[in-house]
């Protein structure tokens, strides 16, 4: 294959991803509603793909999700492209990057890393957990966290059942 035929080959690859036939078909399906928290079977092309819990507050929409490679956070975005945070969890203080989905506005949303054991038992505390990024705060309260956490890890091991 020549060179320009190979680049054209995968210009169209590229172009095919991008229609929106070929995206993934992702459906919430409630699980359970725990007071703030309410917990989601996330389902790709009908498949089971993970676990969620959002909660709403001023601070925009609060979610965990329970994937294969573990519990992730994720906010509404804060700013373009990833961004490290600062973190405040209980007494646990550090530095996060946060990766947004490609969305624009209100739609965009971004995600941690998979989060360390530590963090993940700070979060049963239920206090509240805080980031800021150039000059802004955004606090969430993790009221009633700690069911709502176990709701999430029984979801993903029954696989949403």
């Amino acid at each position: 294959m020549t060179r320009t035929r190979l680049v054209s080959f995968f210009l169209g690859l590229l172009a095919a991803s991008a229609t929106p036939w070929a995206q993934a078909d992702t459906r919430e399906i409630p699980y359970a509603d725990l007071g703030p928290w309410r917990v989601f079977v996330i389902e790709d092309d009908g498949k089971f793909s993970r676990c969620v819990a959002d909660s709403d507050s001023a601070s925009g929409k609060l979610r965990f999700s329970r994937e294969a490679n573990g519990l992730r956070v994720t906010v509404p975005c804060a700013g373009e492209g990833t961004q490290v945070v600062k973190v405040k969890l209980g007494q646990h203080t550090g530095d996060m990057a946060l990766t947004p989905n490609g969305a624009k506005g209100a739609a965009c949303r971004a995600t941690t890393t998979p989060l360390p054991t530590d963090w993940r038992k700070a979060l049963r505390e239920e206090g509240t957990l805080t980031f800021t990024h150039g000059g802004q705060q955004r606090t969430w309260s993790l009221t009633r966290v700690s069911p709502t956490l176990d709701a999430v890890e029984a979801c993903f091991k029954t696989r949403g059942r």
